[in-house]
């Protein structure tokens, strides 16, 4: 759990220093959903934070030998199985016809793939996972088209 919530710091930290260049630049407009994302996202960031201390409190890590540097790629490895299965759950929620979460799982998939493909240094993977989230971009936009999602704002039926 603890390597997991450390990731999820990192990735995290990401991805709120993505949407705030991406705002300054003025690519990313910020309504009402943006404001509540980003929000969202702070308040996990401080649930991790807090979660990390508190499972740490003992120095579990240095005593057992493990490097915190280090333990990325096994966090890594996790949360790219868990992206996969957000997209074959929202594939089947699709299939389903059950919009609203098939969106969700689809941009929880998608910030997990775009997050991970900038921490590879593997050429291989991170055309692989540009790959992975480009096609999830192709499903949100088509969900778009149908009108359930508008610049990836979830439309609740």
């Amino acid at each position: 759990q603890l390597l997991l919530y450390m990731r999820c710091l990192q990735l995290l930290s990401q991805t709120l220093e993505f949407a705030r260049s991406e705002l300054k630049s003025k690519r990313l407009k910020p309504s009402t959903s943006v404001k509540n994302t980003l929000a969202t996202l702070n308040e996990r960031f401080r649930h991790c934070l807090s979660m990390s201390k508190m499972l740490n409190a003992e120095n579990i890590l240095a005593e057992s030998g493990i490097d915190p540097n280090d333990t990325s790629f096994t966090a890594d490895r996790i949360l790219y199985h868990y992206a996969i299965e957000q997209c074959q759950s929202a594939a089947l929620d699709e299939l389903f016809n059950n919009p609203g979460e098939c969106v969700q799982r689809y941009q929880a998939a998608h910030v997990i793939l775009h997050a991970l493909q900038f921490q590879t240094g593997s050429q291989e993977d991170k055309s692989t996972l540009s790959k992975y989230k480009d096609a999830v971009e192709k499903r949100l936009h088509i969900l778009e088209e149908q009108g359930y999602v508008y610049a990836y704002e979830t439309i609740s039926n």
